[in-house]
């Protein structure tokens, strides 16, 4: 058999997976929690916004709850009565869109799984360069070509 640590044990029997802020937002145990169908509960728009090539459209909304720090620091939020008053159907909505999307914060060993961390990697740095692009043509295009900084 596989063996697996306690820990991911409970992760992936989990709902609710706290993510606290650390030294920066890109958390391995955030990425872990996702991979494994637990939903991340964030402190912090600036967590919230971690990796924006891996996400999909709307993943802060359907994907992971983003509380108030300050408003927790100050004893002021409940965060278990705040997780305990999202609707079942709303969880329900989150773990699906997560069993979705969440290979895409994996590397896949091989190219059988689409979307995986590279395909959305290149994708995101090409689009990325095609938008520089664009914006440097349109700059050029539009008679200021001899202006300078």
């Amino acid at each position: 058999g596989v063996f697996t640590c306690g820990l991911a044990a409970y992760v992936k029997n989990a709902t609710f997976c706290f993510q606290p802020g650390g030294d920066s937002p890109y958390r391995k145990s955030f990425y872990d929690a996702l991979t494994t169908g637990c939903v991340p509960v964030v402190f912090a728009e600036y967590n919230a916004r971690v990796a924006p090539w891996h996400f999909w459209s709307g993943h802060r909304r359907n994907a992971m709850v983003v509380l108030n720090a300050t408003q927790y620091l100050r004893g002021d939020l409940d965060v278990l009565a705040s997780l305990a008053r999202i609707p079942k159907g709303r969880v329900r909505k989150m773990q699906h869109t997560i069993a979705l999307n969440g290979h895409r914060l994996q590397y896949a060993l091989d190219d059988a799984l689409p979307d995986d961390a590279v395909d959305i990697i290149l994708k995101g740095a090409w689009h990325m360069a095609n938008a520089r692009e664009a914006s440097l043509l349109s700059f050029s295009s539009s008679g200021t070509e001899g202006l300078r900084e």
